[in-house]
């Protein structure tokens, strides 16, 4: 399917596939706020960067990611 990344992020909101495991990268043409998790630096640089990223994940810029893609019509797992 060379070339059809991007469509994964459509193909969900149809319903045509149950779940996915994937990277904001394939949904960043019809989701362009996931790149906020494609920016090494903004995370990288920090001391702890996985403590830094968890409160980035579970402050004010996560649930607004969360929210938007709940609009979808998709639910974050994990």
């Amino acid at each position: 399917m060379s070339g059809k990344a991007t469509n994964e992020l459509l193909l969900m909101r149809k319903g045509v596939g149950d779940f996915s495991l994937s990277s904001f990268i394939n949904w960043a043409p019809q989701f362009p706020d996931g790149n906020l998790f494609l920016l090494p630096f903004f995370i990288s640089s920090k001391p702890d960067r996985y403590k830094a990223l968890d409160a980035v994940e579970a402050g004010k810029a996560g649930k607004m990611l969360e929210r938007k893609i709940d609009s979808f019509g998709l639910k974050v797992l994990s």
